[in-house]
């Protein structure tokens, strides 16, 4: 009778669920999306469509933009192998990792664009934009910083710096594209959605 207890105990102890053990100590790397919400609650995201700024849980993937109720997509996009696509947008950051090839008419990245391996896009806007050592080039970029390694090879295509695309901060005054100077400029309008 106590080997078929003990069996049992064994049993509902695997289908339980553990608790995870966090050190408070080691960043997001060491443990995971447990760390990641312990150390964040929330974060503040741009909208890429109506440039309303709003605050969302920190695992969020996709959500809709209470301003414009388009959809938004908000998770870091990674890309490792050949990609072509004709748009590529979320308010998060997108990642092209070595010998990776993206080829992309549009794409925003509200938080920033991290190229390590090749690009070749018509249109690019990106919060902070880090080209690094090897890097193949093609394509206009509007950003709020720009970071070349000298080794990254540019072969065309117009940066453009505006530093109001860098960070996302939590105030609620919406932005729009002024289609006379293609800049973002403040809305003039009052933000009901506070």
């Amino acid at each position: 009778m106590s080997t078929l207890t003990s069996h049992a105990r064994s049993i509902v102890s695997a289908l339980l669920p553990r608790p995870v053990i966090v050190d408070r100590y080691a960043g997001p790397e060491h443990n995971g999306a447990a760390a990641a919400a312990l150390t964040t609650s929330a974060r503040f995201v741009r909208c890429y469509h109506c440039y309303h700024t709003f605050r969302t849980a920190p695992q969020a993937q996709s959500l809709t933009c209470p301003a414009c109720y388009k959809h938004v997509r908000v998770d870091d996009i990674v890309i490792d192998d050949c990609r072509h696509c004709p748009k590529m947008e979320t308010a998060g950051t997108i990642f092209v990792r070595r010998r990776a090839k993206l080829s992309v008419r549009t794409l925003v990245a509200g938080m920033g664009l991290e190229v390590l391996g090749e690009l070749q896009a018509g249109s690019v806007t990106a919060g902070r934009v880090y080209l690094g050592p090897r890097v193949a080039w093609q394509g206009d970029c509007c950003a709020g910083s720009v970071n070349l390694d000298p080794a990254a090879q540019i072969t065309g295509g117009r940066f453009r710096i505006d530093p109001r695309l860098l960070g996302v901060c939590p105030t609620n005054k919406a932005l729009k594209l002024s289609t006379e100077s293609n800049l973002l400029t403040p809305s003039t309008t009052s933000d009901t959605h506070g």
